[in-house]
């Protein structure tokens, strides 16, 4: 088609055809903006909502955690807890015989056995009874110990009697 209408009227007409076409894409940029306007507007609903209903959620829980069962049983493993706090305290309050037998053997000279071993807790005393081939051995070992003088008596085969006091801190 052959276009006969001056140069001024064509650049008017390119003019309004420009026009149309940048109203068209604002009023779609426009409406696209309204839509995103709108679901951000129910995303941020929604949100709110989520977050209501975890309030509610957790004021109940915190309810239910109020409950007389709950509370007994709190009560009940407090206790409990206080129970095995006591006995640690009292098993680490203990001293260890094993300990004290250890330290004992290694005072012993060569030559030297223990019969028997008693052990009073009340008063941490000691007494040990035993044999020693002789006399010199022993004295070695029991020079600051009570010792009844019968130990002393013989100087080869000896059955021996000590009583100490066991006062080491742990």
């Amino acid at each position: 088609m052959i276009n006969l209408l001056p140069s001024q009227e064509k650049k008017e007409l390119e003019i309004k055809r420009t026009i149309k076409v940048i109203a068209i894409l604002g009023s779609l940029f426009l409406i696209f903006l309204i839509f995103l306007g709108l679901l951000l507007f129910s995303i941020k609903i929604y949100i709110l909502s989520q977050i209501r209903d975890q309030k509610t959620l957790i004021e109940i829980e915190s309810r239910s955690t109020e409950s007389p069962e709950i509370q007994e049983l709190e009560k009940n493993i407090g206790e409990a807890n206080q129970i095995i706090s006591q006995f640690n305290s009292f098993y680490q309050g203990q001293r260890s015989i094993s300990e004290i037998l250890e330290k004992i053997s290694g005072l012993l000279p060569a030559e030297t056995y223990l019969t028997d071993f008693f052990y009073q807790k009340e008063k941490s005393q000691i007494i040990l009874q035993g044999y020693a081939k002789n006399r010199d051995n022993l004295l070695e070992e029991v020079q600051n110990l009570y010792s009844p003088i019968s130990n002393l008596i013989k100087s080869k085969d000896i059955d021996f009697y000590l009583s100490f006091n066991w006062s080491q801190e742990r």
